[in-house]
């Protein structure tokens, strides 16, 4: 019997049926999915999957067992992020793989109540079997490749690898050595330290590990328990709540779709006893049937899937807000003459913005008045990438207005581009004496506009008059903060980078996706949205100086002309003869 097989007929033992015109299938690039085989209508069941082959830290034996036995696991293990679900799918796996020696080995443990672990009688050996062995994600990269293909991407320092690595080291792997009787069906008189090893690198390794944390990673749900349950409930919600452990959830059969940008056509709907999976529009035969979770970004594919979508119009980067106020210093530094960076200037700047964020004075009572210390940028409205090769953006003849006017509708009217930004570049701009008094005095924030200013009287700009000030633009500071962004990718420009694609092009023609393309398209999509927030940022500059020359130029010549009246009034008149 096949694996695929294998597996249907363990999800219909327990009530898991697909619809007829369902079927498993592989599909290039992606691997295994489900497809269509007939035509199906909207809100049509594909299949219904009971609460009790779930597989989480409610219905698994292993932490029952480990809180019979001490309370360790409550103490040092349950809140270890996903640390006891992964122990618990790689336990289950042993557990199935050594039956014999769990059978002999369970009547002697300290056994926990009854009614713990809800799916007792429940072997996911089938649905293990099933689930990938091996993932393309940048996790399971070599670090110098990974840190060479996604050096300035959102990627980097999301992939968690040597985080990853030492929990293990430190926490799950001594946890299970000092438990062979659970996790390995040792008996006390087995448990040399050589046999111990040995069997942990069998079932329980580094790799296992990281490929449990994968199958995580990319294939779990967030499943509240039946008694939150609602019957209309669906997984649209499950991004927008705080994600407790307890909660996250494999689910057989529904973890089989597949996720790409902008092609949802099903979704899980939550009931009190069991999970549905609908169809959400009409879905044509032989056609690939997804469950998206809210169309993710590219960055997000590659690091939870390993594959990429091109275009995907919901590419995003974070703007952190430190590169402002390193944009503003730089500003300073070049209008008042400096060579090189004023540290001085710069602690004191980062101690601002610290205190923006939330990690600034301790007797602090009120809360920071940023949300985050980075917000995400995307694709500005109206300028989605175009469906053709090289999938640009921001078409070469664009006027200054239509940019300007995409900033306002990306500010006013769809929220993808933070106030918050604006508001730091403002605010991060003011002196030091008037951010004490407006700022940390009042603990508010100014609203944001991007076409706003800010004079600074308190400094002069190089090889002016003493005295003479100058003015620090909301859009020149995010002009200066977005180009901050872009030299973290390194020299190579956009237009190389998509010359580099094309090259390698030919590699994803069978569908497969080279680890150096799919960095690439997540460099591309993610310095094309900064590179348009620049574009735009400065058409909204040059609109600011041209207006700005413009009402110089009038009150010169306003000045030139009362001058002249005064100067024509103090002329005396000539005396008639």
């Amino acid at each position: 019997m096949t694996v695929e097989a294998d597996f249907l007929d363990w999800a219909a033992s327990h009530g898991c049926r697909l619809t007829p015109g369902c079927e498993l299938a592989e599909f290039s690039g992606m691997g295994r999915g489900l497809r269509a085989a007939r035509d199906f209508e909207e809100d049509e069941l594909l299949f219904t999957v009971h609460r009790r082959i779930l597989l989480n830290l409610r219905t698994s034996r292993l932490g029952p067992f480990c809180q019979a036995q001490d309370s360790e696991w409550e103490d040092s293990i349950r809140n270890s992020g996903w640390v006891p679900l992964i122990l618990s799918m790689l336990w289950e796996q042993w557990r199935v793989k050594e039956t014999a020696r769990w059978k002999a080995i369970a009547p002697t443990l300290a056994q926990p109540p009854a009614e713990a672990g809800s799916g007792a009688e429940v072997e996911w050996g089938p649905y293990l079997s099933i689930l990938p062995t091996s993932f393309d994600t940048p996790m399971m990269w070599d670090p110098s490749e990974a840190e060479a293909l996604l050096k300035g991407t959102d990627v980097l320092p999301r992939i968690g690898r040597k985080e990853a690595d030492e929990i293990y080291v430190n926490l799950a792997r001594p946890f299970i050595a000092a438990r062979p009787h659970i996790f390995l069906g040792l008996a006390k008189d087995e448990t040399t330290t050589e046999l111990i090893d040995a069997e942990i690198e069998k079932y329980y390794s580094l790799n296992l590990f990281h490929i449990m944390g994968s199958r995580v990673l990319s294939r779990s749900f967030h499943v509240k328990t039946s008694q939150h349950s609602e019957d209309d409930g669906s997984d649209d919600e499950e991004e927008e709540e705080e994600e407790d452990t307890a909660d996250i959830s494999m689910v057989p059969m529904a973890d089989m779709l597949n996720a790409r940008h902008n092609s949802d056509n099903a979704r899980l709907f939550f009931l009190p006893d069991a999970l549905e999976m609908r169809t959400t529009s009409k879905i044509a035969a032989g056609s690939q049937i997804f469950n998206t979770f809210g169309d993710p970004p590219n960055g997000d594919l590659l690091r939870r899937y390993g594959h990429v979508d091109e275009p995907n119009g919901n590419d995003c980067v974070d703007l952190e807000v430190h590169l402002i106020g390193d944009a503003i210093c730089e500003l300073i530094e070049e209008a008042t003459g400096k060579t090189g960076k004023d540290e001085k200037e710069r602690s004191r700047m980062g101690d601002r913005v610290s205190w923006l964020c939330g990690g600034g004075d301790d007797d602090e009572d009120e809360p920071p008045l940023l949300d985050d210390d980075a917000f995400p940028l995307t694709y500005l409205p109206g300028f989605a990438p175009s469906p053709e090769s090289p999938h640009a953006t921001i078409p070469s003849d664009a006027s200054d207005q239509k940019l300007a006017a995409a900033l306002t509708n990306a500010l006013e009217e769809t929220g993808t581009l933070p106030e918050e930004l604006l508001q730091a570049a403002r605010v991060l701009s003011i002196s030091e004496s008037d951010f004490e008094a407006q700022v940390k005095r009042k603990h508010k924030l100014p609203s944001g506009k991007f076409i706003s200013s800010v004079t600074r009287t308190d400094l002069s700009t190089a090889g002016s008059e003493s005295g003479a000030s100058f003015e620090l633009s909301v859009a020149s500071v995010m002009c200066r903060a977005l180009r901050l962004r872009l030299r973290a990718y390194g020299s190579s420009s956009i237009a190389e980078d998509e010359a580099a694609l094309k090259q390698i092009a030919h590699i994803a023609e069978d569908g497969s996706n080279s680890r150096e393309r799919m960095a690439l398209v997540v460099r591309l999509g993610e310095k094309r949205v900064l590179s348009d927030h620049l574009c735009a940022f400065e058409a909204v500059e040059r609109s600011r100086q041209a207006k700005t020359s413009g009402e110089m130029t009038k009150s010169k010549k306003r000045k030139s002309e009362g001058q002249e009246r005064t100067r024509q009034a103090e002329v005396p008149k000539k005396s008639k003869t």
